[in-house]
């Protein structure tokens, strides 16, 4: 995702170019990339700095998502109660989703 986003950084604008990379074949790849979640166990992270580090990266690339999806332009706040919801289908029915404050 940081691929993605450097990608698609707009330096005249100082912001990520999203709908920009929306339309991309990148995107696309990593769409069908998130849809494996679903299949995925979640007993591969072998200590706590990996299963940390599952989870931050997990929490980044769903906001990444929902941004795009829900045609974000500045921020998370043009949508109300958007960390409830967007969220993720992981493994045998367990969802992710974004829990914060507006």
């Amino acid at each position: 995702m940081n691929v993605l986003r450097g990608a698609f950084f707009d330096t005249a604008k100082g912001r990520v170019a999203y709908e920009r990379m929306r339309r991309s074949e990148a995107y696309g790849q990593y769409l069908e990339m998130s849809y494996t979640l679903k299949k995925m166990a979640l007993n591969f992270q072998k200590s706590r700095q990996e299963q940390i580090a599952f989870w931050i990266n997990l929490y980044n690339v769903i906001v990444i998502h929902g941004v795009i999806e829900l045609g974000i332009r500045d921020s998370v706040k043009e949508i109300r109660n958007f960390f409830r919801r967007v969220q993720y289908q992981i493994h045998d029915g367990m969802v992710a989703w974004l829990r914060g404050r507006l």
